[in-house]
């Protein structure tokens, strides 16, 4: 699978709440200095966004593995499986 997608800002991206205004924002980076999006409310459905929000790189990543795996017809491994779970659970606020 080609990806001619621009690249998006590497992972791990971060939920996080703050503090002072009670909006969920998710960050990327070292020291989390890059800012990929702000919620604007402090509610159960904004923090199931941002956890979503955050999720996204490895969901993508996780997703073009297997992906590519079956394209290939090569067989899904424990360890691929294992990444999709995890990127899944993670989205899902199950981690």
């Amino acid at each position: 699978m080609e990806n001619t997608t621009p690249k998006h800002t590497p992972g791990p991206w971060k939920k996080h709440e703050s503090v002072q205004t009670g909006e969920f924002f998710v960050t990327a980076g070292e020291q989390d200095q890059i800012h990929i999006a702000r919620t604007g409310r402090h509610d159960e459905t904004s923090r199931c966004d941002a956890r979503l929000i955050a999720a996204a790189p490895e969901l993508l990543e996780a997703l073009e593995e297997l992906y590519d795996s079956v394209d290939s017809c090569v067989e899904f491994t424990p360890e691929k499986l294992w990444k999709a779970r995890m990127a899944i659970a993670k989205a899902k606020g199950e981690q």
